[in-house]
């Protein structure tokens, strides 16, 4: 049983926190650690947290591939990276966080999809820009460039977040949980 009752506000301030702790800790051990608490929170939260694990890995590994492939096609730089990983640990945290508003704070949108991809591929690239802002990624394309791309990405990924958030709402609704 919960303590609290999770709300969409309370999702939605979850991501944000998280967000900006990934954006301006960094990779620094003290500001990863609170991520990861506050990643662990979610879990403790949530009504079904194996359902909502398994929905966050697999929408997680879909916006983590891209980012990969963007990163190693030069789309994205990121000048403090010191991991064997393409992509930093910092942002692994925010698509963690990101996909965990999908069935919350963002449910209203999942359930619209067309208009989710419609504006997924206007603000999201707003959300880089911002990141490269404070200096955290550089776009070697240019912002123009790289805003057109990443806009382009998040509206072939959304389609495909709203397929699996059907396709886990249908298996959670077969086996009763």
């Amino acid at each position: 049983m919960n303590l609290f009752s999770y709300s969409n506000l309370h999702n939605f301030i979850w991501f944000q926190g998280i967000w900006f702790a990934a954006i301006f800790g960094g990779n620094q051990g003290l500001w990863l650690t609170l991520i990861a608490f506050a990643i662990v929170g979610h879990f403790f939260w949530v009504e079904n947290w194996l359902q909502e694990l398994k929905h966050i890995l697999a929408c997680c590994a879909v916006g983590l591939t891209v980012d990969t492939l963007l990163t190693l096609n030069h789309i994205f730089e990121f000048p403090e990276h010191a991991t064997i990983l393409p992509i930093p640990i910092w942002l692994i945290a925010i698509w963690i966080a990101f996909t965990g508003t999908l069935k919350h704070s963002l449910n209203y949108l999942v359930k619209k999809p067309i208009l989710m991809t419609f504006l997924a591929g206007l603000t999201a690239p707003l959300s880089y820009i911002a990141a490269a802002r404070v200096g955290v990624v550089n776009f070697p394309l240019g912002y123009l460039n790289t805003f057109l791309i990443v806009g382009a990405s998040w509206m072939l990924m959304v389609p495909i977040f709203y397929w699996l958030q059907t396709h886990f709402d249908k298996n959670s609704n077969k086996t009763g949980n």
